[in-house]
C-alpha cells in the first residue's frame, strides 16, 4: 500500500518548471507550486505544510523581499529550504541595508537550510526529508506536551505541582482567607483566579489590587474608595477595590508592601467587615473573601517589625506556597514546549522562537 504523499509548498520566481520536480514527486512529495507570494499564503490556509522550498533565481526589488518576509512571518510551523542563484545572491549584496539584513536573517533563522543553484537533487532531497522529519518531531512534541496536566492555566506535571493543585481544590471549598507566598513569577495570581473560579463565589466579582503599584498616600483610597469632595480633585464618588468585590473575592497582591498605617485599616476591615469611604461617615457592610499574595517572607517581616502580627494571622487562615522553578525541574521542558506553542501560534514580527534554543535557554 502506497504511503500518503507529503505536502511540499514550492514558491518559484521563474515561469518554467524545474526538472527536479518530477524526482521530488517520485520521492513521495505532493508538490503545490506557486509563483506568487499571495497565492502561497492562500495555499497555506487551505493545506497543512511542514516543509516549503523557496526557489529564487532572479533579482527583485524591495517590495518582493518585504512580501517574502510576510510569508515567513505567517508560516512559523513550516521548515523552509531556500534555493538561491548567483543572481539572487548578487541582489542581496546590492540591495538596501534593511533588505540585506532581512535576507541574511531569513536564511539564518527563518530557513531550515539553503542550497545554491544549480540544484543537486540528491542533496536537496536529503534536506527536504530532514526538514520534514524535524518539523514533524517538533509538531508531535508540541502536541504531546500540551496534553500534560494543568490546572486553570497553571502549567505543571511535577509532584510539587500536583500537590499544589490538590491544595487549590481544597482551598476552593472553604470560605476562609488565603495567603499565597512565593517568588515573583511563580503564578500566585493564577492560583487566586483558580480558587475564585472553583469557589461558591465564582459568579461574583474578583477584584484585585497590587499594593506595590501605588504610593502609600493613595493606597487607602484605592482600597476603600472616596466620597465626592473628600480631597482636592475628588470630583465624584468612587468605590474602592474592597467594595467592588462585594459578594466575591478581593485579591490583594504584594500585601507585604502594604504600609504599616494601611495595615491597621485593613485589619479593622477584617474585624468589622465594614468600610467607610474617605470623606464619608456611612458604614458599608462588606461580604468578601480575602486572598492575599506576597513574595516577601511575612513571618520574617513580622519579627522585623515591618508587618503586623495580628494582620498576618488574619490573612493566613489557609496557606499556599508556590514552588519556584528550581523546585520543579521536571516541568522545565514542559514549560519550554508550552511557550514554544504560543509563539508558534502568534510569532513576533521579527523573530521566531526555535524549539531547541528555547529549551536550552530555559534550562540554563
Amino acid at each position: 500500500m502506497a504511503s500518503t504523499k507529503r505536502n511540499l509548498l514550492i514558491l518559484q520566481d521563474q515561469q518554467s518548471e524545474a526538472d527536479f520536480y518530477k524526482t521530488l514527486t517520485a520521492n513521495n512529495w505532493k508538490i503545490h507550486l506557486t509563483r506568487n507570494i499571495d497565492e502561497a499564503l492562500d495555499l497555506m490556509i487551505r493545506n497543512k505544510f511542514l516543509v516549503g522550498f523557496c526557489l529564487i533565481e532572479d533579482q527583485h526589488d524591495d517590495k518582493f523581499w518585504q512580501k517574502l518576509r510576510k510569508l515567513c512571518d505567517r508560516s512559523p510551523k513550516i521548515n523552509w529550504v531556500m534555493g538561491l542563484s548567483k543572481a539572487s545572491l548578487s541582489d542581496i549584496s546590492t540591495h538596501s541595508s534593511d533588505n540585506r539584513f532581512f535576507a541574511d536573517y531569513c536564511i539564518a533563522d527563518y530557513c531550515f537550510d539553503y542550497v545554491l543553484l544549480p540544484i543537486d537533487i540528491e542533496h536537496l532531497s536529503f534536506l527536504l526529508n530532514h526538514a520534514y522529519g524535524m518539523a514533524e518531531l517538533a509538531y508531535g512534541c508540541c502536541r504531546k506536551f500540551t496534553d500534560f496536566p494543568s490546572f486553570e492555566g497553571i502549567i505543571g506535571a511535577s509532584p510539587v505541582m500536583r500537590k499544589l493543585y490538590k491544595q487549590i481544590e481544597k482551598a476552593s471549598k472553604e470560605d476562609l482567607s488565603v495567603l499565597i507566598e512565593g517568588e515573583t513569577g511563580t503564578g500566585k495570581e493564577l492560583i487566586a483566579n483558580a480558587i475564585h473560579k472553583h469557589s461558591r463565589r465564582h459568579a461574583k466579582p474578583l477584584a484585585a489590587i497590587n499594593c506595590g503599584a501605588f504610593p502609600p498616600e493613595l493606597i487607602q483610597g484605592e482600597l476603600f474608595g472616596w466620597e465626592k469632595g473628600a480631597f482636592t480633585g475628588a470630583h465624584n464618588r468612587r468605590i474602592g477595590r474592597i467594595e467592588a468585590a462585594q459578594g466575591g473575592v478581593l485579591f490583594i497582591d504584594e500585601v507585604g508592601d502594604l504600609p504599616l498605617s494601611q495595615q491597621a485599616n485593613l485589619l479593622r476591615f477584617l474585624e468589622e467587615r465594614s468600610i467607610e469611604r474617605l470623606g464619608g461617615t456611612e458604614k458599608i457592610p462588606i461580604d468578601v473573601r480575602i486572598i492575599s499574595a506576597t513574595h516577601v517572607n511575612l513571618f520574617q517581616a513580622v519579627h522585623a517589625g515591618k508587618f503586623r502580627e495580628d494582620l498576618y494571622y488574619r490573612l493566613k487562615v489557609l496557606h499556599l506556597e508556590t514552588p519556584s522553578l528550581r523546585a520543579r525541574g521536571a516541568d522545565i521542558e514542559l514549560l519550554a514546549w508550552f511557550f514554544c506553542g504560543i509563539f508558534q501560534k502568534h510569532p513576533p514580527q521579527t523573530e521566531r522562537l526555535q524549539y531547541r534554543s528555547a529549551l536550552f535557554i530555559t534550562k540554563t
